[in-house]
């Protein structure tokens, strides 16, 4: 049995007991896994913009290359490393609360 099938049989079962949630499951996980491909593009998005704008600078004559657009690079980066990093532990997150109210239905209803 995969896992979409043991997930139906879970909330079949949980339906059985008389059990109601005030969330609805597959939307979050729609919502986890709509956060991590958000993610990702944002990443590639902003590594895109940063190799442009290095290949612009050093296309123009070194005196275009300042300590103002090394640090535009830099905070472009951490922008996007932070933005990244928090949808992926938004939905890693959403996943962990799923689990555990998972597996503490079951325990109290076993």
């Amino acid at each position: 049995m995969d896992d979409s099938q043991s997930d139906e049989f879970d909330r079949s079962k949980a339906e059985e007991m008389g059990i109601d949630t005030l969330h609805n499951p597959d939307k979050l996980i729609n919502l986890a896994s709509w956060a991590k491909i958000l993610s990702w593009a944002i990443l590639v998005i902003m590594v895109l913009t940063v190799v442009i704008n290095l290949l612009y600078l050093f296309s123009e004559p070194a005196g275009q290359f300042t300590l103002g657009s090394i640090i535009s690079l830099l905070s472009t980066l951490s922008l996007a490393g932070f933005f990244f990093l928090g949808l992926q532990g938004m939905a890693e997150i959403i996943y962990l609360l799923l689990d555990m109210e998972e597996r503490i239905r079951i325990s109290h209803h076993v």
